[in-house]
């Protein structure tokens, strides 16, 4: 299905920070990477600092010395690189030019 009209100027796609890689989940295949969710594009800059503080803490809860490779094996045992994305638009029978979303992340 191609996004409906509106689709593209509200929603973006935001990659993670550098140094992190998202992964996606749902309740019938395995969790997959990812180059990024999509999220309204007004959250793209909060997304991306609560990223940026969570690589923080995870560096300074391994400790010093913490390699990128076991921030993100931390990362990983926590979960918190799992989404199962932000938003999927929907088609909306009663005016096909509305959209309606499905969000979670």
């Amino acid at each position: 299905m191609n996004p409906p009209n509106g689709y593209p100027t509200i929603i973006a796609r935001v990659r993670p920070p550098a140094g992190w890689q998202l992964y996606y989940q749902d309740d019938h295949q395995p969790i997959v990477p990812v180059p990024g969710i999509h999220i309204h594009k007004l959250l793209a800059d909060s997304f991306t600092t609560v990223l940026t503080e969570i690589w923080a803490y995870a560096k300074e809860a391994l400790g010093a010395g913490a390699t990128d490779d076991a921030i993100r094996q931390w990362l990983h045992q926590t979960r918190v690189d799992q989404t199962g994305d932000g938003h999927n638009y929907r088609p909306n029978t009663s005016n096909p030019m509305h959209v309606q979303f499905a969000t979670g992340a």
